[in-house]
């Protein structure tokens, strides 16, 4: 996986943490990143659950500089990601597929009035290009 895509990768997975706290999905994002993170070692599992923990309990205690808070969250776990791929490049395959099995359900928990609305992502490594069109996009 190039850098760009590692980049987008990360960025998408650290705003899930952020998101996923506060919705229905939050102990299967927490789950996964956990047994992610842990990469079969109990011990490195324990710890991000209790740096998920952390996360958890400063997001939910943030009000009213939830923002603020919720930044300084997205760029702590950034670079827990990075660090993480840097030391298991294989980890990335397995957050792509947390972030595609979390973030339709997130996004339909965050916006109930739009049941039909349509996101795109999409990630390519190496070479790859991608090229998407849409319909009737709005704001």
């Amino acid at each position: 996986m190039d850098d760009d895509a590692i980049q987008v990768l990360v960025t998408a997975v650290a705003g899930l943490v952020v998101r996923g706290v506060a919705s229905g999905l939050w102990h299967q994002i927490r789950a996964g990143l956990a047994r992610i993170f842990g990469q079969g070692d109990e011990d490195r599992q324990r710890q991000a659950e209790h740096q998920l923990d952390q996360a958890e309990a400063l997001l939910a205690a943030a009000e009213p500089e939830r923002d603020e808070v919720a930044r300084e969250v997205n760029a702590e776990w950034r670079g827990a990601l990075r660090t993480l791929l840097a030391q298991h490049p294989g980890a990335a395959d397995e957050l792509a597929a947390l972030l595609a099995a979390t973030e339709p359900p997130l996004r339909a928990e965050r916006q109930p009035d739009r049941p039909d609305a349509v996101s795109q992502r999409a990630l390519a490594t190496g070479r790859a290009q991608i090229r998407q069109a849409g319909r009737d996009v709005t704001g």
